[in-house]
């Protein structure tokens, strides 16, 4: 994955725990984070296949 979609993820992964931190939750599982973080920038993420080839990579390889 390139570092500008790594850092593009790491940002909205860090976005939405601070979410969850005003809204009362401190220690949010990390699957839950990153699937709200999914549904939150899911039309983001059609509109850049180049984005969806790079998480479907690196999902594959973990």
């Amino acid at each position: 994955m390139t570092s500008q979609y790594c850092e593009k993820l790491v940002r909205w992964f860090d976005q939405e725990r601070e979410l969850l931190r005003s809204k009362g939750i401190e220690d949010a599982d990390p699957r839950v984070v990153m699937d709200a973080v999914m549904r939150r920038h899911l039309a983001e993420i059609k509109r850049d296949p180049a984005l969806v080839v790079a998480i479907l990579t690196q999902a594959k390889n973990l």
